[in-house]
C-alpha cells in the first residue's frame, strides 16, 4: 500500500474559503495538495498525477460536469470526489453517469469529506490499470 504522505490531491474549486478548508483538512491527514480555482489550470496540474481529485462542479469557466467528462477520459483513472451546492436529484444523477467515485453536497463536514476520499483511494489502489493496453482488472 502506497504511504499516505505520497498521495496527491488535487482540488478544483472556485471559493477560497472552501479551498483552504480542504487544503487544511486534507494537509492535516498527510496528503500532498494541489489546488486550483480554475478547469484550465486543473487540466494542467493533472499532469503532475494526483491519486485523487476533489472537484466542484459549480465551476465559473467550464461546466464541473464537462470537467468531469474530461478527467474520466477511457485510457485515465483517477479516484473523483464530486462537491455540488445543488441538493438537485437530476444534477446529482447526471454527475454519477459520469463516473465520479463520491459525491458530497455542499455545505458539507470536513470529517465526511475526508471518509469519502480515503473510501475512494482505497477503491482505487484495488484496480490494476494497463494504459498501453486499454486493460482494468478489478482485484
Amino acid at each position: 500500500m502506497i504511504a499516505m504522505a505520497t498521495l496527491k490531491v488535487l482540488v478544483i474549486n472556485g471559493e477560497l474559503p472552501i479551498r483552504k478548508l480542504l487544503r487544511k483538512g486534507l494537509s492535516a491527514t498527510h496528503y500532498q495538495i494541489l489546488e486550483t480555482p480554475n478547469a484550465k489550470t486543473a487540466l494542467e496540474l493533472l499532469n503532475q498525477c494526483p491519486d485523487l481529485v476533489v472537484l466542484d462542479l459549480g465551476l465559473a469557466d467550464i461546466q464541473g460536469h464537462e470537467l468531469l467528462r474530461m478527467i474520466r477520459s477511457p485510457t485515465k483513472y483517477i479516484a473523483i470526489v464530486a462537491l455540488s451546492s445543488g441538493d438537485d436529484e437530476a444534477d446529482k444523477d447526471q454527475a454519477f453517469d459520469l463516473g465520479p467515485d463520491d459525491y458530497v453536497t455542499k455545505p458539507f463536514r470536513i470529517g465526511e469529506l475526508l471518509a469519502k476520499v480515503r473510501a475512494a483511494l482505497q477503491h482505487e489502489s484495488e484496480v490494476i490499470h494497463c494504459e498501453r493496453n486499454d486493460l482494468t482488472v478489478n482485484r
